[in-house]
């Protein structure tokens, strides 16, 4: 008898069971043995399927198979648990336990996510304690399992190859927890999360080459683009000129970056000041340290969409290259269900199987996605993890990483560093003390590739900071005054406020009131309305017209821009030393002015900003401090010096000490725990059972990563009628193909704005959003757009 994994759609092709275990074995050693792990991912995807080899599930697809129209019930019959069941069993209570517990939760898990090895009710009095592994591979009747088991051991692997094979599996797994200096249970979280991350991907891309008719190759070894791209990257560099101190600097800089990349995978941290060319010396270095360590990708993460345009650009230019460089902004179809086997399911299968794994050689993506692949819920973005090895990861304005974040960020490049062979680079101009804080981020003992950082910083001075902050705050109407009084004695001013409302009202104030050329920049506005506007500026700033640039912060990180004065509403010292960095950029005049004022509270709202209103808090305190000790009056303060910046951080961190591990709402609960040891929640199951947990492993990566959001609410991509994403969403609305859609996903990234879901249903509620695609995607109405502010819905 023929047992049956898939059919196919449009043929009634079928794929047994046994080649696809096979495949997708294969696959997966591939993606384990990156870091040791050959046998263990192995294992996975030999087992994930196996309840497939079931009278219920064969009767299952061969009814779907038979009635497309009418199919049975979609997950009716678990073919999940079958596997994780027989590892889970077979090696229970002997030395091979925590793995075999690993091992169980990332087989059954492979449709829907991992899940908790204990429960607790977060959000509640109850004391529900459910333990959901224990039960599925312990509990649960899984109809036909005996005969099931008997059919593996007979068509796929006899039981002493299965032993043999899981000792193999044990023994990596053991060298791998040795290679960590981190808590062993946060580890085992981690390691848990890259096994599945094998395993999905394996899945997916052996049900998608089977669906397509396609082969899949090996991995393939980037060696030979990284070499070429070295050399074009240094032949564009022999076009710049060095003439000023500046420009001097720079090249000595990237000289730096350049002999620094011999140096062994490690953390380390590049300090370029701001305007010191850090998007090129940080390639330099990335594209050398490739060629030398074997390095598979390079990967930049950046905290906005907007860096990514930019510095993806200009990559491309200088590479010559669009095919091997990847910009991964957002998921814009949120609403597809996780891949399933089900052919009725045929469609949602495709939608998340050309979403990419980050399998190109340089990678643009935001720090909201990369966090995502570590610590997100699903199946979706953890099939990246695996692509994150032998990587070369820049975090570029690494300062932005969410504080609630910080635990999760260091738990996780600690892990890439240590167990993945990654290289890191810690690029800002204002770095955060992540060393010093309570999970501290293992950073290399000579860890600053620019040397004299201090003197190089002295040099790069361009501008003054000044203080014209007032207790009771600036109206809107005083601030454009101001800006038109600035107005009299420069031709452009920057003004960088904290809310999208607070921009949106100046600008129409200032509309008003001048016949200077005006600018909006905001997150309201979609990727290509940015990238043309940020264009239309610099055109403007380079032919010496007058202009008012009035922005969200977006501008601030890795815009490539410079003005003449920039006014900075009050927020922490990182921000503001961000934004003083598109002041006076390139040196071009003598020392300028950045002017700190200090808005209403009822004109910017910051109170539920959370780090955002932490950080202008303090700055607040230093700067009363500063009016103190200032006898001059002359309100210049220093807030600029790599001592100033990192008295900042050390406060902010002290401060939010609690909040850096991502606290949850019940007491004493915090994300980074469920993920470790979770001794809470072992505590509450010994209080509640009477007898202690009887397990190895206690992480709660279920609820965990339901729980996880890098930003306060999880936003939906919504496309926009700007440029091509009118016809963007006409196609969508009609009846496009696979490989159209495909394209049409990733044009439309430019053409998209992140909404929160109450901002969806409030947009819906006034008939300004509709559905896309049978509801998998939302678009704006075309009147809701506004060509100049972007979303028109303040």
């Amino acid at each position: 008898m023929l047992y049956i994994a898939h059919f196919r759609k449009r043929d009634n092709a079928e794929q047994s069971v046994v080649d696809h275990l096979r495949n997708v074995q294969t696959l997966a050693e591939e993606r384990g043995a990156k870091i040791g792990l050959k046998h263990a991912a192995g294992l996975a995807g030999i087992l994930h399927d196996m309840g497939k080899f079931s009278e219920a599930f064969q009767t299952y697809i061969k009814e779907a198979q038979n009635n497309p129209q009418k199919p049975p019930q979609r997950g009716s019959v678990d073919h999940s648990t079958a596997g994780g069941k027989l590892i889970y069993e077979k090696y229970q209570g002997t030395s091979y336990q925590p793995l075999a517990e690993v091992m169980s939760n990332v087989i059954i898990s492979h449709h829907g996510g991992l899940q908790d090895y204990i429960t607790l009710d977060l959000f509640t009095k109850s004391k529900t304690i459910e333990l959901p592994v224990e039960y599925r591979v312990s509990e649960k009747n899984i109809e036909g399992y005996a005969e099931t088991k008997k059919l593996f051991f007979e068509k796929v692997m006899t039981e002493k190859a299965l032993d043999d094979y899981m000792k193999k599996a044990d023994v990596e797994f053991r060298n791998i927890l040795s290679k960590s200096k981190e808590d062993s249970y946060i580890t085992i979280s981690l390691i848990t999360k890259y096994l599945f991350s094998c395993l999905v991907d394996a899945d997916r891309l052996d049900a998608r080459a089977f669906e397509l008719s396609e082969t899949i190759g090996k991995i393939e070894n980037n060696h030979s683009f990284f070499s070429t791209s070295y050399n074009a990257l240094l032949k564009h560099l022999e076009t710049f000129e060095n003439k000023t101190v500046i420009q001097k600097l720079r090249q000595e800089m990237s000289e730096q970056c350049d002999a620094f990349a011999s140096n062994s995978s490690a953390i380390y941290r590049l300090s370029i000041p701001t305007g010191g060319g850090k998007t090129l010396a940080s390639l330099r270095y990335a594209l050398k340290h490739a060629l030398l360590h074997q390095k598979q990708r390079i990967i930049y993460v950046v905290p906005f969409t907007t860096i990514i345009e930019q510095n993806a650009k200009i990559v491309r230019d200088i590479l010559q290259n669009d095919t091997e460089i990847l910009e991964h902004h957002s998921n814009v179809i949120e609403n597809t269900a996780e891949c399933d086997d089900d052919p009725k399911s045929v469609e949602e299968m495709h939608l998340n199987l050309m979403k990419d794994n980050w399998d190109a050689p340089i990678i643009f993506t935001t720090m909201v996605q990369y966090l995502n692949v570590l610590y997100n819920n699903g199946t979706r973005d953890v099939r990246r993890l695996h692509n994150l090895t032998d990587a070369v990861i820049i975090f570029d304005e690494v300062q932005a990483v969410p504080l609630k974040c910080i635990t999760l960020f260091n738990d996780s490049v600690n892990f890439l560093k240590s167990i993945c062979d990654v290289s890191v680079l810690l690029c800002t101009a204002t770095q955060p003390a992540l060393e010093l804080v309570k999970n501290k981020l293992d950073i290399a003992e000579q860890s600053e590739i620019i040397a004299n950082s201090d003197a190089v910083r002295e040099q790069f001075k361009r501008v003054l900071v000044k203080d014209y902050t007032e207790d009771a705050g600036w109206s809107i109407k005083k601030l454009a005054s101001f800006i038109l009084m600035g107005m009299s004695a420069v031709t452009n001013i920057l003004v960088v406020l904290n809310t999208k409302r607070a921009v949106a009202e100046l600008y129409q104030e200032l509309e008003k009131i001048t016949t200077d050329s005006l600018y909006h920049l905001s997150t309201g506005m979609c990727a290509k309305h940015r990238q043309v506007t940020l264009a239309k500026i610099k055109a403007d700033l380079k032919a010496k017209k007058r202009l008012i640039c009035v922005s969200t912060p977006l501008i601030e990180a890795g815009v490539d821009i410079s003005f003449q004065r920039v006014i900075r509403s009050l927020a922490g010292m990182d921000a503001i030393a961000q934004a003083a960095g598109r002041c006076n950029r390139h040196g071009e005049e003598e020392v300028q002015t950045v002017y700190i004022i200090k808005l209403q509270e009822k004109v910017e709202v910051t109170t539920a900003l959370g780090a955002v209103h932490k950080g202008k808090n303090i700055t607040k305190t230093i700067l009363e401090q500063s009016k103190i000790t200032n006898k001059q009056q002359t309100r210049e303060v220093e807030l600029l010096s790599a001592k100033a910046m990192s008295n900042y951080f050390n406060v902010l961190f002290k401060d939010l000490d609690k909040e850096l591990d991502y606290p949850l709402p019940r007491k004493n609960i915090t994300l980074a725990t469920l993920l470790g040891r979770n001794q809470v929640t072992r505590d509450a199951y010994k209080h509640t059972k009477i007898f202690p947990y009887p397990y190895v492993l206690a992480s709660s990566m279920k609820t965990s990563g339901a729980n996880f959001n890098v930003i306060d609410d999880k936003t939906v991509a919504v496309i926009v009628h700007y440029g091509e994403g009118e016809k963007i969403i006409g196609k969508l609305n009609g009846n496009p193909s696979l490989k159209e859609l495909n394209n049409l996903f990733k044009q439309a990234q430019y053409y998209t704005i992140n909404l929160y879901q109450n901002q969806i249903i409030e947009l819906e509620r006034k008939g300004l959003v509709f559905p896309l695609f049978n509801g998998y995607g939302y678009a704006l109405v075309a009147g809701a757009y506004d060509n100049d502010i972007g979303l028109d819905a303040y």
